[in-house]
C-alpha cells in the first residue's frame, strides 16, 4: 500500500501546479501533504471485519461472527468530522484519518509508510522544478479484486523538469 501512498501523492503533486510550487516553496507542508493525501486519497479503501459480539450500528444488527466490510475511505470523507470533507487542503488542520486503520488493527507500518512517502516528496521537490500529467495521462485505477480494496493509478506517466543543481562552493 506504500507504493499507492506515493503514487496518490505524487498525482496530487502533478495534477495541482499550485500544491507543488507550494511544497516546493514551504517543507512544513510535506507532513500535511501526506496525511491529507491519506485521509483523501487512502491507498486502502475496505477493510474487513469480523463481529466479536451481537451488536447493531445505525438500526442494522449483526450477529457474533458476521463479516462487515468497513469503508475506511467513506469514514475519511465524513462531513461530520472533516469540514468540507471532498476538499484537498494542507492548509487546515484535520482530525486524524482512518487510513492506517485505528486500535489493535492499526497498520504496524505507519511510521515507516509516512517517513517513505515525506520522502518521496522532499526528493521530487528537491530535484523538480516542474511536475505536470503527461498530456496521454488518464487516471485508471486499481482492476479486479484490487479494485474493491487499493485505491491509487496503476501508472502515472508525468512531465518532469529537473531543478538546477546548486552546487557548494
Amino acid at each position: 500500500a506504500t507504493r499507492l501512498l506515493i503514487a496518490n501523492l505524487l498525482w496530487r503533486l502533478a495534477s495541482d501546479a499550485q500544491l507543488f510550487a507550494a511544497a516546493r516553496a514551504d517543507r512544513e507542508l510535506v507532513g500535511a501533504l501526506v496525511d491529507e493525501s491519506l485521509r483523501l486519497d487512502a491507498p486502502v479503501t475496505f477493510a474487513k471485519r469480523t463481529c466479536v459480539a451481537d451488536t447493531a450500528v445505525d438500526g442494522r444488527d449483526m450477529g457474533k461472527g458476521d463479516d462487515v466490510m468497513v469503508s475506511l475511505a467513506s469514514a475519511n470523507r465524513d462531513e461530520r468530522c472533516y469540514p468540507e470533507a471532498a476538499r484537498f487542503d494542507v492548509s487546515v488542520s484535520r482530525r486524524p484519518h482512518l487510513a492506517f486503520g485505528w486500535g489493535s488493527h492499526r497498520c504496524p507500518g505507519t511510521a515507516a509508510a509516512r517517513m517513505i512517502a515525506a520522502g518521496v516528496v522532499d526528493v521530487v521537490v528537491d530535484r523538480v522544478s516542474e511536475l505536470g500529467l503527461a498530456p496521454e495521462f488518464t487516471y485508471e485505477g486499481q482492476q479486479g479484486y484490487d479494485a474493491l480494496r487499493f485505491n491509487g493509478p496503476r501508472a502515472l506517466p508525468a512531465h518532469l523538469v529537473a531543478a538546477p543543481i546548486e552546487r557548494a562552493r
